[in-house]
């Protein structure tokens, strides 16, 4: 029998580790699954025997699906630093090693570009040749355009894209490539399907839309005023009061004890819904948000949609995004349980493995502060005197709290327009006494000592997919990402791939609560920094994360 670190205990709850004559799927999981754990424990990890075990389920996963031994959409819910994309880099390095057995190949699929381009040249460091490897975005390359870190400017990608997308046995791309595409673009290779999708983070499978009738009747009441002396406008008008009647109706029928109601739009050909849409453009006032929420009101009138009333009144469609064709996944999500709207998906299903389970990881020394105050954008980043005191709040905790050779990172929101949060925020910092130059010692998994940013102010969207700020023991969440009720009802609806399913307020409820805590990145934030490079016998290192909320 092959001796692997830690297994001595768990032989008896996997038979075939003692088998003679593994199969072909079993082969390749024990390989990758050897090579997984030695690269775990060579990072500093000490790992317990359920986590070998649950680490060696995921192998086999991965196995049966790529050899064509099982189909599906399956979530496999590791927590964060538990050797998930590690389990994804070992598990191609072994099918290179084994030559691809029965031509197997592989599409990853992870949020951001440059975690892709990581995740490449990691493949390459373990043995894997670059024309096995494709890697698909639209950033520019250019070896010169880095920061003074040598991270990629804003558009550009520290790899260039690769050709031929089809001629990689290994595919990288992004979540969004994928979503809306057409199969052959990505799901291909040597003219077959391939063997194996890996999707990193949440497998959310529809895109949604949503608008408040409120809005919809002032704002076609405000554009006929607008426009009442314009004739070609008129047609425009009627059309659009045709379909706020229509949607009111529906309103008070759902309100006098119906259920939700399905409404079919007057149906306007594509030319018409073009013209229309270019007079709406062309005509009335630009100020606010009125002509992008009728022109929405054309394009989802293309299909029935969905009256609403809970919490808010309004219409609510979606559209499938991810091709149900795609039917050898796995999900690797660490949020799975925390997050009641992925788990309605009826196409996942959770890993038949009594070893991935919740509570495989504890956070005993995760300590989490909050801040109670005001917590949305115009609060955190767009009033300058709520900017300068959640900024001098910021400064005080770090200043008093938070020893000088100890990383921090800040997240808050992206610019919009003239707008930039970061660049006030930092100002604010600097006045308040924080030092944004001070670098510090880290050690990296290799031994070697690396010099770092002691204070690291970011936005929502990076604390997703990639580890650069990994060695931060404090976090700050400053304001917190919400989204309506409305946008949620939609999004539940689309997620169960029904737009007459059932929606209880239990339910919609528990969707509020926890994708508030997934909007607020706890599962990828709070959980992800500093925990990520080392587990000691289920156990994270030491994480302060704060939020405003």
């Amino acid at each position: 029998m092959e001796v692997i670190p830690n297994m001595t205990s768990i032989t008896r709850t996997i038979p075939w580790l003692e088998s003679a004559h593994p199969n072909q799927a079993e082969s390749i999981a024990r390989s990758a699954h050897r090579l997984l754990v030695e690269k775990l424990i060579g990072y500093g990890n000490v790992l317990n025997d359920d986590h070998i075990a649950a680490l060696l389920d995921v192998n086999q996963l991965y196995a049966n699906l790529a050899l064509g031994e099982r189909q599906g959409r399956w979530a496999v819910p590791l927590d964060t630093g538990m050797g998930k994309t590690q389990s994804v880099l070992a598990f191609c390095a072994t099918l290179h090693r084994s030559g691809f057995p029965n031509d197997t190949s592989v599409l990853i699929c992870q949020s951001k570009v440059e975690a892709l381009c990581d995740l490449k040249r990691q493949l390459l460091g373990l043995g894997v040749p670059e024309e096995a490897v494709g890697l698909m975005h639209n950033y520019k390359y250019d070896h010169e355009a880095v920061d003074n870190l040598g991270r990629p400017l804003d558009g550009y990608a520290s790899l260039p894209s690769t050709d031929n997308p089809s001629g990689h046995q290994i595919l990288l791309v992004t979540h969004q490539r994928i979503r809306g595409q057409r199969l052959d673009q990505f799901n291909v290779f040597n003219g077959k399907p391939r063997s194996l999708c890996i999707w990193d983070e949440s497998l959310i499978a529809s895109d949604v839309q949503f608008l408040l009738l409120k809005d919809l009747r002032a704002d076609t009441a405000s554009w006929g005023v607008h426009v009442e002396d314009h004739s070609n406008c008129q047609p425009v008008h009627m059309y659009l009061n045709d379909c706020v009647g229509r949607l009111q109706a529906a309103l008070e029928k759902a309100k006098n004890g119906n259920p939700d109601v399905i409404v079919e739009l007057l149906l306007l050909s594509e030319d018409e819904r073009k013209v229309y849409s270019d007079i709406i453009r062309t005509h009335g006032p630009d100020e606010g948000l009125a002509k992008v929420r009728l022109a929405q009101l054309l394009d989802m009138a293309k299909t029935p949609v969905r009256v609403v009333h809970s919490r808010d009144e309004g219409i609510v469609q979606y559209t499938t995004t991810v091709p149900p064709e795609l039917d050898r996944v796995v999900v690797l999500d660490a949020s799975w349980y925390i997050r009641k709207l992925e788990r309605l998906d009826s196409s996942i299903t959770v890993i038949d493995s009594p070893h991935v389970k919740a509570g495989l990881k504890r956070y005993d020394d995760v300590v989490v502060h909050q801040l109670f105050a005001n917590s949305g954008r115009t609060s955190v980043a767009k009033e300058a005197k709520a900017v300068a005191w959640t900024a001098r709040e910021v400064a005080e905790v770090i200043q008093r709290d938070i020893p000088q050779d100890q990383g921090v990172v800040i997240f808050t929101f992206k610019a919009r327009s003239k707008d930039d949060p970061v660049a006030r925020f930092r100002q604010d910092l600097e006045r308040a006494g924080v030092d944004l130059e001070a670098m510090i010692d880290v050690v990296d998994c290799g031994g070697q000592v690396q010099q770092r940013p002691r204070i690291n102010v970011l936005t929502w969207g990076m604390h997703e997919g990639l580890n650069d700020y990994s060695y931060c023991q404090n976090v700050f969440l400053v304001g917190v990402l919400r989204q309506r009720a409305i946008n949620l009802m939609a999004s539940t609806i689309g997620q169960m791939n029904d737009l007459t399913a059932a929606v209880s307020d239990s339910d919609l409820n528990e969707v509020i609560t926890t994708e508030q805590w997934a909007a607020a990145g706890f599962d990828d934030t709070l959980l992800r920094w500093m925990m990520k490079l080392e587990v000691a016998n289920g156990h994270e290192k030491e994480v302060q994360p704060r939020v405003q909320a």
